[in-house]
């Protein structure tokens, strides 16, 4: 590889930030989150059982049960972060990676902005400007409409659009009327 390429390197995965070099505060952050997570989910499933279902831990009592519970979660946990290593380590092995640095221009390289292709419809057209001079709040409005509302279709908020067809309420719908309804709503 030659230096000109390296320096390449080097520069784009230089940032602003201080703590992008740091592997103690990137690990330490990781763990932390975790903990947090499994601390918050023990601490509400605890909650549940003692006020739902009348459920008072104790130690004395309970020690096997735990223990096992414990000792589960323990070779599981072990056994996701070792096929996790493995297979982490072949990927890295595989697209020359040694560190940290090496990994985020591999993926800045790899992963660059998705651009979805522009859809020439006259009348996708329209709804796009119409959508384009909505607020924030009118927008998620209108897409509940379009896509989750049962009678609420796009051709009623598009004033140039045809009507919608009739639809049957969705109480009064038999099971096979319902699968036709979902089946011409969102896949034709």
């Amino acid at each position: 590889m030659s230096s000109s390429t390296s320096t390449e390197k080097l520069k784009l995965a230089k940032g602003e930030n201080p703590y992008d070099e740091s592997h103690f505060y990137f690990f330490a952050g990781s763990l932390g989150v975790m903990g947090t997570g499994m601390l918050t989910g023990c601490w509400i499933a605890m909650r549940h059982l003692k006020e739902k279902e009348n459920f008072h831990f104790d130690i004395r009592k309970h020690r096997q049960p735990a223990v096992m519970a414990a000792r589960a979660l323990g070779y599981g946990t072990l056994l996701c972060l070792g096929t996790f290593g493995v297979l982490g380590a072949g990927f890295c092995y595989a697209a020359d990676i040694r560190n940290l640095r090496d990994f985020d221009v591999f993926m800045r390289g790899s992963l660059k902005l998705f651009e979805p292709p522009v859809n020439k419809d006259p009348q996708v057209l329209r709804e796009r400007e119409l959508v384009d001079k909505l607020t924030e709040d009118q927008q998620l409005e209108y897409v509940w409409k379009k896509y989750f509302e049962d009678e609420a279709q796009v051709a009623q908020h598009v004033h140039d659009g045809p009507l919608p067809p009739k639809v049957i309420p969705e109480k009064d719908r038999s099971i096979v009327e319902q699968m036709e309804y979902i089946r011409s709503k969102y896949f034709d």
